[in-house]
Parts: C-alpha cells; structure tokens; sequence
C-alpha cells in the first residue's frame, strides 16, 4: 500500500481558485488512500472537507453560485457560512418564505414575519392579520402606472388588497386596510407599477352609512356605501365575484342602517353578476339600488335571486337598476318575488333601454298590489325594442290612480297588441291621477289597435291624463 498526501490546492477549479478571496474557506488538504500492486487494479478514495463561504449580513449565497449576493428584496439575511452547490444553505440565518417589516438585510431576525396565505389579505402587511376576502373583482388588462378608483361613503374597517404591483392610497389608509370614522365620501387608489390583469380583494364591515332623502339632485350617487363608477375604475372591470353585502350589509331597520349602491357599477364591463352580490342586505331603502348597473352593456343575465331579501318597496328603490343594458334577454320572473307595497318611482326606467329585452315575465309584479304610488311604472320598460308583446296580468293587482304611474312605460317597444285586462283592476280617476297614461304606449309603431275596454275602470279623467 501506498500512501500519499496531496495539497488541496491541485484539486481546486478555476471557479473556486478565482473566489478564495471572497472570504472563502474549506479544503485545506486530502489523503487518499492507494490499495493493490503494478500487477492488481487499483482502489482510489479521498476524504475532504467541502468548500463553504462566509457571506456577511445582509448577504447570502445563491445556489450554483460562487459568489455571495446581496440579500433578496423581502427577505432578512443574517449572513453566515454556505456550502458550495448547496441548493438550500443551512448557514442562511433568514425567515425562508417570510418577508421582513422593515429593510431587507437587516440585523435582527425578530424582524422577519411569516405572511398570510396567498388566498387572503395580508391587512397590516405584517402577517398579524389575514382576512378572507368577501368581494373580489378581476380588472381588465392594464398597462403600468394604472389607477383603479373607487369610491366609500361607509364608516368601519375595510380591507383591500390590489393585487400584484398595486398600492392602496386614501383617506385612513394604512397599508392594506382603511379606517372611516364617518360617512363623508372619501376616493381610494390602487396604483400599479406593472402591467397585467389585476385581483383586488376587498373585506371588512361597515358600521354606519351616509343617507339623504332629497330626490333627483346631482349629488345623490355621494351616499353610496361604495362605487366604482365616477373615476373610471368600472370600465376596468371585467368580472366581479362574492358579496358586497358581507362587507356592507343591513344594519338594523333604520333607513340610516341601510346601505345604499347607487352607481355602484355603472358603465362596467363585467357579464354576469354573483346571484350573492347582495346577500346580508334586507328589507329596502330609499336610492338603494339607483342605476346600479345602469348602462352596463355587456350584462347577459340577471340572477333570479339577486333581491331575493328585498321585502319592503321604497321610494327610488329601483330606479334606473338595469336601464342601458343593451344585452340583457330575460328577467327573471321572482326578481321582486318578496317585494310588497307601493312606494313613489319605484321601478321608474329599471328596464329602460334594455334593447335586447325578449320578454316581460307575467308574474314579475306580482307581489305589488294596491294603488299606485306617482311615476311607479314610468320609463319601466321603455326602448326595450325587441318586447314585442304585454302579459295580461302584468299589472293584475295594481288598483286605483296615482300621478304618472303608467306614464311611457311601454314606449318605444314594438308590442302589436295590448291585452284587454292590463289595467282592468284599476278603478275610480280624480285630480290625484294627472298624467298617469300619458305616453304609456309612445312610439308603438307596430301597434295595430288598442281594446275598447282598456281603460273601463277609470271613471274620472283626470288632467292630461292620456295625453300623448
């Protein structure tokens, strides 16, 4: 046998001679151990110790890599000493996984935190608080430097997470969550530094809401709990998932207590919407869903449960809901299923424009009935130019008179007929009834004849009543 001792520098690579003077260490000698004879094959084994570098704070080695780096952004790397080709340093004195709350590279590991899922809100950026997000919309394809706006008259706690490269700003803003002490409507900004479809996740709860009773002023869309119409954000979006009334939901019988999604989505670009949009939200309010999706015309459907906890009419309850969305074909019939009473303009233009409108559904008022109240039925239906026909019992339980409650509701469509009973339960006319009929059937050009029965119950015209 034969036994020699090398110097560990004939074993060294280029590579790894080039990078001793990076505070590397290790091999400093081998032995090998030779077995056999000139006549016998020969048994060869070396024993070494392997090469490691000591990167400072701060720094750390990279797999493959013969060099130390500077410490990956989000990450706390307390330096210390790596194995040569080791794919996960055990000398990397860091938070594998985590990101710091401060500077990246910092000298203290309690600074280094675990953070949420990737299926929740990270609210502090911290990890201390993960929240499960309860309404998600998914925008178009933005370009970098894109601003999503939204705006909230809601007091409470919420939480937004705009989704890869954005920066949530605003009034209460800290972070990923927004604190609102009143009910002032406030802007938020999600800024993007990258380019790319976007997943903004909102939660949260509101604790109190903005209100006003005043009717047709500018300043009505000021009052909803929240909107994304206004700044432009709804011509970004491009679908929308979970409950705006988890995070904004019915507070208590009040109309105060209610939230209200005036313009919410006006102009969006969405095609379906969540049948639990809504859900945590009951009895009604005033403006509650004023033009909601008003002018959102690429919406195919309507979810036949949508309003499914709506019990109570209210003035402008309905106003302008759906009106401009050219490419809806059906209502469905339990739309306002738990719907009762009158109230003023309540499905005022809900409908209107709806060009592509196929049919009315027979039973879609039934749950209303008593007299009227003013301009409930006005504009309803009006340009939905595809209606071509008026189920007969429409408006079976509607009775008595009220002021332009019937005013153009049918205008602009191309019904050819009108049932002889659609106003039959409709009794009495005075002074209170001003204008009820006028225009009802506006621009009817493909109506033939009108029943000479129609309006048997009405018994006193009233001013203008069937003008137009």
């Amino acid at each position: 046998m034969i036994r020699l001792l090398l110097f560990a520098l004939l074993f060294v690579t280029p590579a790894m001679a080039d990078n001793f003077s990076n505070n590397q260490s290790g091999v400093s000698s081998c032995t090998i151990d030779i077995v056999g004879s000139s006549s016998a094959p020969i048994t060869a084994t070396a024993n070494y110790s392997p090469i490691t570098y000591n990167c400072a704070a701060g720094t750390y080695l990279p797999a493959d890599a013969t060099e130390c780096a500077t410490c990956l952004a989000g990450y706390y790397c307390g330096g210390g000493n790596y194995a040569f080709n080791e794919l996960n340093a055990s000398g990397l004195n860091a938070c594998p996984g985590a990101r710091p709350s401060s500077n990246p590279g910092n000298s203290s590991q309690n600074n280094c935190y675990t953070p949420c899922a990737s299926d929740k809100i990270d609210a502090g950026l911290d990890g201390t608080n993960c929240q499960t997000p309860k309404f998600t919309v998914t925008t178009t394809n933005v370009s970098a430097g894109t601003e999503f706006k939204f705006y909230m008259s809601a007091s409470g706690t919420f939480y937004v997470d705009c989704g890869a490269g954005g920066t949530l700003s605003g009034t209460g803003v800290t972070n990923n969550t927004i604190t609102r002490n009143d009910t002032t409507e406030a802007l938020y900004t999600c800024t993007y530094t990258t380019a790319g479809t976007k997943t903004i996740r909102m939660a949260g709860l509101a604790t109190g809401y903005m209100v006003t009773t005043a009717y047709n002023t500018d300043k009505v869309n000021n009052i909803a709990a929240i909107r994304f119409y206004g700044a432009g954000a709804s011509q970004l979006m491009s679908s929308i998932s979970g409950s705006l009334g988890a995070i904004f939901p019915t507070l208590g019988a009040a109309d105060t207590q209610q939230p209200r999604f005036v313009e919410t989505f006006r102009g969006a670009s969405f095609t379906t919407i969540p049948e639990n949009l809504f859900s945590g939200i009951y009895v009604g309010a005033t403006w509650m869903f004023y033009a909601t999706f008003n002018r959102c015309r690429q919406l195919t459907a309507i979810p036949a449960n949508l309003f499914a906890n709506i019990t109570e009419a209210k003035d402008t309850l309905f106003l302008y809901t759906f009106a401009n969305c050219s490419s809806i074909t059906q209502i469905p019939e339990n739309l306002f299923a738990h719907l009762s009473g009158v109230a003023n303009w309540l499905f005022e233009a809900a409908f209107m424009g709806c060009s592509s409108l196929q049919s009315i559904p027979e039973n879609l008022f039934d749950s209303i009935s008593g007299t009227p109240a003013v301009g409930m039925f006005q504009h309803t239906f009006d340009g939905c130019t595809y209606v071509t026909s008026i189920p007969a019992n429409l408006f079976a339980h509607i009775t008595g008179t009220a002021r332009q409650s019937f005013a153009y509701t049918f205008a602009g469509t191309h019904i050819t007929t009108i049932p002889s009973n659609l106003f039959r339960g409709i009794t009495g006319g005075d002074s209170a009834a001003v204008r009820m009929f006028i225009g009802t059937f506006y621009g009817c050009s493909s109506l033939t004849s009108i029943p000479d029965d129609l309006f048997s119950g009405i018994t006193d015209v009233a001013q203008q009543m069937f003008e137009d």
